[in-house]
């Protein structure tokens, strides 16, 4: 019988019984004092760190507090802007469901903006945990308000840390104190995206700018006019007969002018071909030159865009610039940054969706506290009711009719 452990059928049935396993072997007392099971999370509390934290956090306390007041505003704005993609996400796959059949579209769905690599995907995971957590207990021993235990969690396949405070502390402390720390973590995630977003852009791109602007050649035929005129993989091609030549489109306008056998110059920066073109193997009738193109330049403009930064896709695509800027050591640094600010971006978004037990649903819940002065608890289950019903409802699009 073969199974093939590649299908996500099999890998969550594998996950479904190693959880029964470990549940089964709580309830019975086998595992050791400090790991517990809770649902779907394992978790692996100790005291190791606590004086650390709370060390730092009392030796700058007057910068935590003021800096406390700065992740208040940023969290609500951020909160803000998760409430608003969640609700127009849900509105789109209503109107538009054509949307689950797309790669890009499920994957925003399914956890926006955290399609991550295994390499880089784990090593960003674990450097924007260990940012949300620190930064949550500084906050919170800032605000006199005592660390319970720290550690580290998985939750279902996916690795977590925690810092859980003292609750009869928290439910003690005032509304402002309590705000401060729930908006510590996602606004220091926020704070790392920032700084990434900075590096990318402004310290490793430039290593990356094309020494030209044209289309890139991605690839050289074998057995076609350009492998044999001598043009390689890597240069940017800028004039075809003496036009300039900007993108595709231009090159490819430029190519339907001419037929099989005719002679044509190229010129790249790196040199001037001729070559004799042949027919195009998928359309005889049309003259082909031996390349396959890379839009170098709108790619690279695109990089550039603060957007860029956000949108997993571009990230699978950053291989693609050692195409025509071989940097094999900077490349590796340019990807690591790119997924680190992309995991703080998403992990501090959608930690402040604004549903419990997020961090985000605990701020709302003091907002509503401050608003409403009564029912508080009934209109916060609500609120949170209502985003988890939209986040879980489009996951289930996606399951159920985009062939995930």
């Amino acid at each position: 019988m073969y199974i093939d452990f590649s299908s996500p059928w099999v890998l969550i049935a594998l996950v479904l019984i190693g959880w029964s396993v470990l549940i089964a072997l709580h309830k019975r007392g086998l595992l050791p004092h400090n790991l517990e099971v809770s649902g779907p999370m394992l978790l692996w509390r100790t005291d190791h760190g606590k004086g650390a934290m709370a060390s730092i956090a009392h030796k700058f306390r007057p910068f935590w507090r003021r800096l406390g007041i700065l992740c208040i505003g940023v969290a609500t704005a951020t909160m803000i802007f998760t409430a608003v993609l969640m609700v127009t996400q849900a509105i789109l796959i209503v109107r538009y469901p054509q949307l689950i059949q797309e790669t890009g579209a499920r994957e925003a769905i399914i956890f926006p903006g955290l399609a991550l690599p295994i390499t880089y995907g784990l090593v960003a995971l674990i450097i924007a945990i260990i940012v949300h957590e620190f930064s949550h207990g500084i906050l919170s021993e800032a605000e006199d308000i005592k660390i319970k235990s720290l550690g580290l969690a998985v939750l279902a396949i996916i690795p977590a840390a925690f810092v859980e405070p003292d609750e009869e502390e928290v439910k003690n402390a005032t509304a402002k104190s309590r705000m401060k720390m729930f908006s510590a973590g996602p606004t220091a995630n926020i704070l790392v995206f920032m700084i990434s977003l900075l590096v990318f852009t402004y310290m490793l791109l430039p290593f990356f700018a094309p020494s030209a602007e044209g289309v890139g050649i991605a690839e050289i035929i074998e057995g076609f006019p350009a492998k044999e005129a001598g043009m390689t993989k890597g240069e940017i091609i800028t004039h075809v007969d003496e036009i300039r030549v900007k993108g595709i489109e231009d090159f490819q306008e430029e190519m339907m002018k001419h037929r099989p056998g005719e002679v044509i110059s190229i010129q790249t920066n790196k040199g001037v071909y001729t070559i004799e073109l042949r027919s195009n193997p998928d359309v005889p009738s049309k003259a082909f030159s031996g390349v396959r193109l890379f839009p170098v330049t709108e790619y690279y403009d695109g990089l550039r865009h603060p957007i860029a930064l956000i949108i997993p896709q571009v990230g699978a695509m950053l291989p693609l610039l050692g195409f025509y800027a071989p940097h094999d050591v900077m490349l590796t640094v340019l990807q690591l940054v790119f997924w680190i600010g992309l995991a703080n971006f998403w992990l501090g978004a959608i930690n402040l969706l604004p549903a419990k037990p997020f961090d985000g649903g605990r701020l709302m819940e003091e907002y509503v506290r401050a608003v409403a002065k009564r029912d508080v608890e009934r209109i916060s289950n609500v609120i949170s009711a209502l985003f988890i019903s939209l986040y879980v409802g489009s996951f289930l699009a996606i399951v159920l009719y985009g062939g995930f």
